[in-house]
């Protein structure tokens, strides 16, 4: 595996882009009819039109399970659907048919008007996570639209093996599988309904 493909595999826990019993349960509503992820069988196509949905927050340079941080500098966008994020906040939890995306993008300091800092290039690669209790037992799905040789990305993927990306988000998310720990618009609601797990003893 090379550096920069255990760098991805790692990334592929955040996210975009979540634990708390009962989640199967969850008495949020679904989302919007419009804003529900789509699937061809068991694969998730990718969507196309992330930026227009509701902008969550950006990581720079970030890694997990003991990922090392590879040269150059990554920012990772994530985004989820708004009628989603409205649900949020209303309850503290994410409802049925949420999808969220993650974007990971390369970065540049090689411009003249810069003196310092970094600004974003190149996609590298998407990913999303999708809380569906009726199609996945454990309610949340990853998926990992890594790009091929001639580096496109796929349109349609089938889901991540639950060890690879799951059990991080149960160990570590703090809001509702995701990691809104992260998230400085999502971690004051999730603290204010009360819907935080997974504190450290500190908090």
């Amino acid at each position: 595996m090379t550096n920069l493909t255990h760098r991805l595999v790692t990334l592929a826990c955040l996210g975009s882009l979540v634990a708390i019993a009962g989640c199967a349960d969850n008495p949020a509503p679904a989302v919007a009819k419009d804003e529900a992820p789509l699937f061809e069988g068991n694969a998730l196509l990718r969507p196309t039109d992330f930026r227009e949905w509701q902008y969550v927050s950006t990581g720079q340079g970030m890694s997990y399970a003991g990922g090392t941080q590879q040269p150059g500098v990554l920012f990772d966008n994530v985004f989820v659907r708004r009628s989603a994020y409205e649900s949020f906040k209303q309850s503290g939890l994410w409802p049925e048919q949420t999808i969220f995306v993650l974007e990971l993008r390369m970065s540049s300091d090689h411009d003249s008007l810069l003196s310092a800092g970094r600004y974003q290039t190149d996609q590298l690669l998407v990913e999303a996570s999708v809380k569906d209790s009726h199609r996945f037992e454990n309610s949340w799905a990853y998926f990992s639209f890594y790009p091929g040789d001639d580096g496109t990305l796929p349109t349609k993927v089938e889901r991540n093996p639950d060890g690879a990306c799951f059990s991080c988000h149960q160990t570590h998310a703090q809001v509702d599988f995701t990691f809104g720990q992260f998230y400085p618009t999502i971690l004051p609601i999730a603290r204010q309904l009360g819907t935080l797990v997974n504190q450290p003893a500190s908090e």
